[in-house]
């Protein structure tokens, strides 16, 4: 399944469902327990939650329902959780995106600054837990509420949460090691973000080269993912690093998409999180006939990577080209 470009977290544009209230001349009363919500998962890719016509209002603090509880491992503050939802604007009855029948969300945990709530809700739940969750404005979106979602200063969210997975956020790849092929030597020194040294064969190979380097034991990358990596980029030609991550003393995040080079697009799909993986990349799947000046790349040359899958992370608020990935 492929992931689509509604998120949550990173809303651009979300259809809105109104649920009508009933045409009484009296005000429905407004529920204040997670009792009185009603999931419905007889539809496992479009599980719904009933909310009373009235609306629901949270207290000062989120609240968590259990309704599975979940035999995996616990999650950590400083994880990464891959979780399914349906999520609503519990007092004007709206329901505002669901990600189920879709790929996963991931939610680093680390980050409090959106959603605490909901983050709170997760943290020390154990994987295959699905769970219903109510969270003030205050935990929420806040003061400044979500014009683009409907949801003002004072309105309360209700979630239906199905937790996938966790996963470490990684600093550098961990597993098995392997020897690289076709005359490349590669030497990446410990810690985080660090370039790799690459020796080069003598005849750039004609055709795409992926070769895992270390295997990880993480979470397989799919298409359309957005992926936070530590790269080192070298031309076969001229024998020189063209761009590195280290140089800017940080990892780097784009998506598995169509608009990347396509070599390194197809280098990093269905590889696991915490792998290493080198890519010799020919011109047709590099740069093209019109190379990258800009870099010192020709439109016959051949390049190549070394890259550490460090995490799959939500689409960044403002995604920065990097140039493995563009």
């Amino acid at each position: 399944m492929r992931r689509t470009a509604v998120r949550l977290l990173s809303i651009t544009a979300v259809p809105l469902v109104l649920l009508t209230g009933c045409g009484s001349d009296s005000k429905p009363k407004t529920a204040t327990s997670l009792s009185d919500l009603t999931v419905n998962t007889s539809n496992a890719d479009k599980p719904t939650v009933t909310i009373p016509k009235g609306g629901f209002k949270a207290g000062s603090q989120t609240a968590t329902q259990v309704l599975t509880q979940g035999t995996g491992p616990t999650i950590g503050a400083k994880q990464i959780a891959y979780v399914d939802y349906v999520a609503y604007n519990a007092t004007k009855n709206k329901q505002l995106v669901s990600t189920f029948g879709q790929r996963f969300v991931p939610i680093p945990l680390a980050d409090t600054t959106q959603l605490p709530g909901l983050v709170k809700s997760l943290v020390g739940k154990k994987v295959g837990t699905t769970q219903k969750v109510a969270i003030p404005a205050s935990q929420g979106f806040g003061s400044a509420g979500n014009s683009t979602l409907g949801v003002s200063a004072t309105d309360t969210l209700v979630f239906y949460i199905k937790i996938d997975g966790a996963a470490d956020a990684l600093t550098q790849p961990t597993g098995t090691q392997a020897t690289p092929q076709d005359g490349f030597k590669v030497s990446v020194p410990a810690g985080t973000n660090k370039q790799a040294t690459i020796t080069v064969p003598a005849t750039a190979p004609k055709t795409l080269l992926i070769q895992p380097l270390i295997k990880g034991s993480g979470i397989k990358t799919a298409t359309g993912d957005f992926v936070t990596v530590s790269y080192t980029g070298v031309n076969l030609r001229t024998k020189k690093v063209f761009d590195a991550s280290a140089k800017t003393g940080q990892s780097a995040t784009f998506q598995l998409s169509t608009g990347a080079i396509a070599g390194f697009v197809k280098g990093l799909t269905g590889q696991t999180v915490g792998s290493r993986v080198l890519i010799s990349i020919p011109p047709a799947e590099g740069y093209g006939s019109a190379g990258q000046a800009q870099a010192g790349i020709k439109g016959t040359d051949t390049i190549a990577f070394v890259v550490d899958i460090l995490a799959i992370v939500p689409q960044p608020p403002q995604q920065q080209q990097q140039s493995g990935g563009n």
